[in-house]
């Protein structure tokens, strides 16, 4: 049972208050008085409401009601959920409260879109939040508008909460539906995708792993990769060896989480902290780890924040800092790290650039695994490998990796030879390796080297409405419109939509993001011509305590990406994530239309200039990819108008660039 109480309203009211108290105060562990105080006021103000209902219409006494159902992704759970014939009301009390706070509007509102996305007993119902602050002024509850089956909010106090159910489903009139078992919906699958940074801070809030698998359950690539993976360290740490994994995956299929798993399951643990470390040359993704996490333990533990910042800044590591350590400072010690994750490694530089930084001829790759080779018993590395998104040049690639595996097993004994345990995509080259393979001249025959199908993960998890996404931007990118068209007549409830206007892009995303689902404007860093349009401001990736804002800050701080203000780049939001985006559209990438094909270009001086290096243009490909790729929800276009009177904004490569982007089945925003 997921709710700590669940009964039909009729077992609820013929069922002593103290006996619902009891029961929810043996599911929970370490409640307090104030807590029991709670309960009691909303287990009194439940029954006269349900008391109330039923004299009215006695078929409310088949209805469900569940008290404190958890909501693992939130961190919370859900004061009350009333199962009526025709819709689920999700109530959440604030207790002695004089005011319908904006916090509590929010909290209740992604409750109800948490059920809506992630709940099966919830999928296709209607779903109406409603806030009761006990002791505030009566509501006037003017309207009911569902939007994809989420209602508004509705206010109701201690006195008026029966009226406001009631006045709910009287204007439910175009609701219809079977009614739903209580109990088949308290065990109906609650499976969350969270974000990267939801995922994080569940694990380090010392939420058991199998909990976070069991949650993810309906991903099955994704607990397959991260069963086999454990597996692969735990034999890794059993018989003594040395293991170097490569995973691979499409864009947003959970890599990252897979990683994150593998450092913290309790099984490799000491002292009950981790063993691993997450390392990552992506130093904006390691600053926005690293401060939700250190303010997400602070706010749930009430410690200071520099203290667990402190914590955080162990776990999550930049790649140049390990190695400076390491190199310089402890150049002969074994790290305190048994497991280390290595990601985006098919970026890993080469020997020319390990010269220049570390004044060693030697690449990414092989300094890494010297370092950990100096474990006297076990060490893995697991090396997380995308594809599509080098947005930068001097990267080594994967053949850095098998050129230094070759190597540093050059006469070594037995157990202490680096074991391979690699994705077929690594071996073989693919779209998802960007058709970069380990070994190009084949794998040496006296590599111990494993394929393992289940070190692939196939499906995205970005977006948890469509899969369709990804395959929809690679269509486009690739300029085949027929087949994006095709595609995004099943992307389904992932809206992609354009518009000419950056009033009604941001105006639609201001009205359409709900709860504290985020929203954002991303642009390509060489998009320079912006400016023109009012948007000349972009995050800076040496301004971490700015991006730090923008990603997590909350709705009414000036610097968060709620603002529609500043735009991220592809540096500052790769590898990161928001619900719905805003891509405000450069003259860098457009559509020729005699050409049917797309055109680079760089902004030099004061004018445009063509690209021609092929790897310049695919830098250029990729960076639209990325911030294609950032949405959960839905992704909105702004593509500018141009201006006839500067040449730096030409109308007609913009106008052709819409036409394309219509073509690939993408609707236009109406006007008003």
């Amino acid at each position: 049972m997921s709710s700590y109480y669940r009964a039909t309203v009729a077992e609820f009211l013929a069922t002593d208050s103290e006996i619902v108290l009891g029961e929810l105060a043996r599911q929970h562990t370490g409640s307090t008085p104030e807590l029991h105080s709670s309960w009691q006021q909303q287990i009194r103000i439940l029954k006269s409401a349900c008391d109330n209902l039923i004299s009215i219409d006695s078929s409310v006494k088949s209805w469900g009601l569940l008290i404190e159902y958890r909501m693992f992704r939130l961190h919370r759970r859900i004061d009350t959920v009333l199962i009526a014939d025709k819709a689920i009301f999700v109530i959440e009390f604030k207790v002695g409260a004089r005011h319908y706070d904006a916090a509590g509007l929010t909290q209740v509102e992604d409750y109800a879109l948490d059920l809506r996305d992630f709940h099966a007993g919830s999928k296709e119902k209607f779903i109406i939040p409603i806030l009761c602050a006990t002791q505030a002024s009566p509501s006037n509850n003017s309207y009911l508008q569902f939007t994809d089956n989420v209602s508004n909010t509705l206010k109701a106090n201690s006195d008026t909460l029966a009226e406001c159910v009631l006045w709910a489903i009287n204007n439910c009139t175009q609701l219809s539906g079977q009614p739903v078992c209580v109990e088949e919906w308290d065990k109906a699958a609650y499976a969350p995708v969270p974000n990267i940074i939801e995922a994080a801070e569940l694990l380090y809030a010392a939420h058991d792993v199998k909990e976070i698998h069991s949650a993810l359950a309906e991903q099955k690539n994704l607990t397959t990769t991260t069963d086999k993976l454990i597996d692969i360290i735990a034999k890794a740490q059993q018989q003594k060896k040395n293991a170097i994994c490569f995973i691979t995956g499409v864009p947003g299929s959970g890599k990252t989480l897979v990683g994150l798993n593998a450092i913290h399951d309790p099984r490799f643990r000491s002292d009950d902290r981790p063993s691993g470390a997450f390392l990552s040359g992506n130093t904006p993704l390691v600053a926005v780890l690293r401060e939700a996490l250190a303010r997400d333990e602070a706010k749930r533990i009430g410690c200071r924040k520099s203290e667990a910042l402190r914590r955080s800044k162990a776990q999550i590591q930049l790649l140049m800092r390990y190695l400076d350590q390491y190199l310089r400072a402890e150049k002969d010690n074994a790290p305190h790290e048994h497991v280390i994750v290595f990601d985006e490694a098919q970026r890993a530089w080469d020997a020319a650039y390990g010269k220049q930084k570390f004044d060693r001829e030697a690449s990414e790759p092989s300094l890494f695994l010297e370092i950990m080779s100096r474990h006297s018993d076990w060490a893995v590395i697991v090396a997380l490998v995308g594809g599509g998104q080098e947005i930068n040049k001097g990267e080594g690639g994967l053949a850095e990796w098998g050129d230094s595996l070759i190597e540093r097993n050059k006469g070594y004994p037995m157990n202490k030879e680096w074991r391979i345990y690699a994705s077929p995509h690594v071996l073989e080259g693919s779209s998802v390796t960007a058709g970069g393979v380990m070994f190009p001249n084949g794998v040496p025959e006296d590599m111990p080297v494993t394929k393992e199908e289940a070190l692939h993960l196939p499906v995205s998890i970005r977006s948890h409405r469509c899969e369709v996404a990804n395959a929809w931007v690679d269509a486009v990118l690739e300029g085949e419109s027929n087949r994006a068209a095709e595609l995004a007549c099943s992307i389904g409830q992932f809206p992609i939509y354009m518009t000419r206007s950056l009033k009604i892009m941001k105006g639609w995303l201001n009205e359409t993001t709900r709860g504290s689902r985020r929203c954002g404007l991303v642009a390509s860093s060489d998009a320079r011509r912006l400016r023109a349009y009012g948007l000349g401001v972009t995050l800076s990736t040496q301004d971490l305590p700015g991006i730090t804002n923008w990603f997590l800050s909350d709705r009414g701080d000036v610097r968060s990406s709620y603002q529609l203000e500043v735009t991220a780049t592809e540096y500052a939001c790769q590898g990161l994530e928001l619900d719905r985006v805003g891509l405000c559209w450069g003259g860098d990438m457009t559509w020729s239309n005699s050409d049917k094909m797309w055109q680079y270009r760089k902004f030099r001086g004061n004018r445009w200039q063509n690209v021609s290096q092929k790897s310049a243009k695919l830098n250029v490909k990729n960076t639209y990819r990325v911030l294609m790729s950032r949405a959960r929800e839905a992704l909105v276009i702004w593509v500018p108008r141009g201006c006839s009177e500067d040449k730096t904004r030409p109308i007609e490569s913009m106008d052709e660039t819409a036409v394309f982007l219509k073509d690939c089945g993408v609707f236009e925003l109406a006007e008003t």
